[in-house]
């Protein structure tokens, strides 16, 4: 789960996954992008569509790894710009089963 453009996952994803979490038998990963929050990167505060998408990416494999997580049952969600990243990782992704695009800008897709 990531949130919007430029935004941290402080600014309303984490209470999503709390909800989720909490109302359905689900598992949740909440992060920032690189760059962004509590995540790393050398350009602070930086918006790059490609490495973000990437980070969706590294995201999907670092939670599969969870003893918790079925990988057979994997779901991208994305608010705001990141619903429009939630769309191109589920379109190149086979391992994402599911998607909710929130609000997808959908201007922000980088070209394959």
């Amino acid at each position: 789960m990531c949130h919007g453009f430029g935004a941290v996952k402080e600014i309303g994803a984490d209470t999503f996954a709390e909800e989720f979490t909490t109302s359905i038998p689900v598992c949740a990963l909440v992060y920032d992008n690189r760059s962004l929050g509590t995540s790393d990167g050398l350009h602070r505060q930086a918006v790059i569509p490609a490495l973000q998408c990437s980070d969706h990416s590294d995201a999907t494999t670092h939670a599969q790894l969870g003893p918790e997580v079925d990988p057979q049952r994997v779901a991208v969600w994305g608010t705001s710009y990141n619903g429009a990243y939630a769309l191109s990782i589920t379109a190149v992704d086979l391992r994402v089963k599911a998607i909710v695009s929130q609000g997808g800008v959908t201007p922000a897709l980088p070209q394959a």
